[in-house]
């Protein structure tokens, strides 16, 4: 199972933001249901089906219906009995979008405790969406989920920009 992040690793998250613990902490609460791993280690996803629409321009509307779809909607989240289940249907639905069109897919998800959208590799300093690994192997899951931490400092430049104002996700 992965390393847990630690009351040390939010505050160096916290004070690289210039924000307060509880404030980094809440948005992990909140974008990820308090873990950014699934119980098999497993990153966290939620395939939005909307963001795939738009980076493919519509071009798997009629074939693939509940991945590309014109305009946000929860009706094709996977769902299940609990969040192992609920994820495992996400990790499914981003790879039926893969198999379609890899980077369109990519940047059509968020990834991990902090939910960091595909489509931000840029501000994150990646040259492409899939320069990073978006499922990282459980040694590096602690710092690769984590604002502001070794691995993770590609958090750091989107939840900079989140906190300017609404938006991040859609």
């Amino acid at each position: 199972m992965p390393d847990k992040l630690n009351d040390n690793d939010f505050q160096e998250a916290a004070a690289l933001l210039n924000c307060d613990v509880p404030a980094i902490k809440a948005v992990a609460e909140v974008e990820s249901a308090g873990d950014g791993f699934l119980s098999d280690g497993r990153v966290k996803v939620l395939f939005e089906g909307h963001k795939f629409y738009k980076y493919t321009k519509g071009a798997y509307a009629q074939s693939h219906p509940t991945i590309c779809y014109l305009k946000w909607t929860r009706a094709f989240y996977a769902k299940g009995p609990n969040p192992d289940v609920r994820g495992a249907g996400e990790l499914a639905r981003l790879d039926e979008a893969i198999a379609l069109d890899r980077t369109a897919a990519l940047m059509s998800a968020s990834y991990g405790k902090f939910q960091i959208m595909g489509f931000n590799y840029e501000i994150c300093g990646f040259e492409n969406v899939a320069t990073r690994n978006w499922r990282p192997p459980s040694s590096s899951i602690r710092n690769s989920n984590l604002p502001g931490s070794t691995n993770g400092g590609v958090a750091l430049p989107v939840l900079r920009q989140g906190s300017r104002g609404p938006g991040l996700h859609q």
